[in-house]
């Protein structure tokens, strides 16, 4: 619900602000990164790492001196081979009888089998070094025949780094190496693939200033990812196989109905979201980790009805089968799911969902997401739009950006009117979400009373708590309904001590809120800004019986690449209007582009004339 106030504020966004640490700054200093590994024929690996950070300050000796290792105890195993601290000269030894590998609880949307290896450092204090070594052997692969791993140094400051790969399997490394610290080497030697990695200066890529941190690209990071497969292409064709086996089985008896129901329906979106619906209501969205197979591929469609419960490669393998009874093109598509996250092109795609790419007969695409509590064929939630999605098919797959919002579609509109009496000022009017805006409040009943969402509405709107006899109406359309629709709400409220109080009489703030992340920036930061999802908000202000000097000087009008901000101001008849125009046309500013001259024309023009703003009642 907390979601309802930030799309009725306009915008929601990230506060972005990060600089590099240097050694200075840093928390700790990786002096020893070593890492051997072995590939066999199948894809399944054996690994010897071994490693000695120094803690440099308390933030360091925080987060190393009790140190946790996570690994899925169903296709791995993690083995402590020596672990000591080493302080002032003297060795300090973890009791390796004291090293705890236990099963960790699973979480509350599902089942899985992850492990974790606890160890206490001794005398671990500021200055301190701890050694740990440790081998992993890897037994279960994604696909047989599939080796994937890597090496990323984000979030530390690294003064040697090796890995050593000696492989049954080719080779294909994708590097990221803005900082040119690393050297790679390949030969084929006897029969077997080498790869060799090597640090060649110091790199802190640890991010410090004090601040909420905002969305740094990976980009900006040194990584390097290898993989037996040379093209996403492969992966897809192999993985879709098993997804086919499982789209492809008869339709259980539980799903019928939502077959037939959707036979009947005239209407294209409407069918969509039918479907979407009614899957919701039969089965649970619930997570299935137990293994390799579990975290990656489907169980068949009669184990889902036995369970009524499915995770988001169930849901969307399901809604395929049915989809594909009606004539539709349905495919199972794999994407990184994120709000206010940034997507790339990569060689080797990071995944973490299931989703659906659509096609009617007449070639027009739909991206769905059945796993959504509410149902919208008719736009994109903002989580899957825009990412790059790796779209699974047999003979054709494909590597492709999913629809974006369109902000023509997506739109807030707010008309308050104001009545201002002695001091006291009373709201009126109406909120209307249309598209993707009007997602959030969609089904909203199905979790909360309606007085709740009256009382979150209530508070969006006026940017305060206010006591129960300042809430005068409100009326609230049906939200039971998991289909999303352009939604009407009508509300009245009273503010007390809302005007300033000046010198020559009463004033009003004209709130602009949705300004304030766009505006939170700091000089050469690294994070960019996510000022999406894209849609158009118009706010319209009526200030009844009350004529406003000289209101006309308040009119500005800016357009830029990411954002276009329109205030027009005008006196009618005896009353007093502004109205605000804000389109969003990007997701993000990116860091780059905060050096710009157009960020900052962007930044001076809001600052001057939106952002703290007055008029003087008269």
């Amino acid at each position: 619900m907390g979601r309802i106030i930030s799309i009725l504020l306009l915008l929601t966004s990230i506060n972005a602000e990060a600089k590099w640490a240097n050694l200075a700054d840093a928390s700790t200093e990786t002096q020893l990164y070593n890492t051997e590994l072995k590939v066999n024929k199948d894809g399944t690996s054996e690994e010897i790492i071994e490693r000695k950070i120094k803690i440099l300050n308390e933030r360091g000796r925080k987060n190393i001196a009790s140190y946790r290792m996570y690994y899925n105890g169903d296709s791995s195993k993690i083995k402590i081979l020596e672990a000591y601290t080493t302080y002032q000269g003297i060795k300090y030894p973890v009791d390796m009888k004291k090293i705890e590998d236990k099963p960790l609880a699973s979480n509350s949307e599902g089942f899985d089998q992850q492990r974790q290896i606890f160890l206490s450092f001794l005398k671990a204090e500021i200055g301190a070094e701890i050694y740990l070594k440790h081998s992993e052997k890897t037994m279960k692969t994604v696909l047989p025949g599939l080796f994937r791993n890597g090496i990323s140094f984000n979030g530390g400051c690294y003064k040697h780094a090796h890995l050593k790969i000696t492989s049954q399997l080719p080779l294909y490394p994708e590097v990221n190496d803005p900082n040119k610290a690393l050297n790679i080497k390949q030969e084929n030697r006897n029969g077997l693939h080498h790869l060799d990695m090597n640090l060649t200066k110091p790199i802190c890529e640890e991010v410090v200033d004090g601040s909420e941190i905002g969305s740094i690209n990976d980009n900006k990071y040194t990584w390097m990812l290898v993989s037996s497969l040379d093209s996403w292409k492969d992966f897809a064709k192999q993985t879709a196989v098993r997804y086919e086996k499982v789209i492809n089985q008869p339709l259980p008896e539980l799903f019928s109905p939502i077959l037939e129901a959707a036979k009947l329906e005239k209407d294209e979106i409407s069918q969509l979201n039918l479907i979407t619906s009614m899957i919701n209501d039969k089965v649970r969205y619930m997570g299935n980790w137990v293994s390799i197979d579990g975290a990656y591929y489907p169980r068949d469609l009669s184990l889902i009805a036995k369970l009524q419960e499915a995770d988001c490669k169930e849901f969307s393998s399901l809604t395929a089968s049915i989809l594909r009874k009606l004539g539709y093109k349905a495919q199972v598509a794999l994407v990184t799911r994120g709000e206010g996250e940034m997507s790339f092109v990569r060689k080797y795609p990071q995944l973490n969902h299931a989703f659906l790419k659509v096609t009617n007969k007449s070639g027009k695409v739909y991206w769905l997401d059945p796993t959504n509590i509410v149902s919208m064929a008719q736009g994109v939630f903002p989580d899957v739009a825009n990412k790059m999605s790796l779209v699974l098919d047999l003979n054709e797959p494909s590597y492709e950006r999913s629809t974006n919002i369109d902000s023509t579609h997506s739109s807030i509109t707010f008309k308050d009117h104001l009545d201002i009496t002695g001091g006291k000022v009373i709201h009126s009017g109406q909120l209307s979400l249309t598209g993707e805006s009007s997602l959030m409040l969609t089904a909203q009943e199905l979790f909360n009373t309606k007085e709740t969402i009256q009382d979150l509405i209530f508070h969006s709107l006026s940017n305060d708590n206010l006591p129960k006899a300042n809430k005068l109406e409100m009326s609230l359309p049906d939200l039971h309904s998991r289909i999303v629709k352009d939604l009407n709400v009508t509300f009245k409220y009273s503010k007390d001590n809302e005007l300033l109080k000046t010198n020559i009489g009463y004033a009003l703030k004209l709130p602009a809120s949705w300004s304030n992340e766009i505006l939170n920036y700091v000089p050469n930061q690294l994070s960019d800004i996510y000022i999406g999802p894209k849609r158009t908000s118009r706010k319209s202000m009526i200030i009844n019986n009350i004529k406003i000097s000289k209101i006309e000087n308040l009119n500005y009008q800016i357009d830029t690449p990411w954002i276009s901000v329109k205030r027009y101001c005008s006196i009618n008849g005896n009353n007093s209007e502004i109205k605000d125009t804000i389109v969003i046309k990007k997701d993000f500013i990116t860091s780059e582009e905060l050096s710009s001259a157009e960020y900052n024309r962007l930044k001076n023009g809001i600052e001057k004339s939106i952002k703290d703003v007055a008029v003087v009642l008269e």
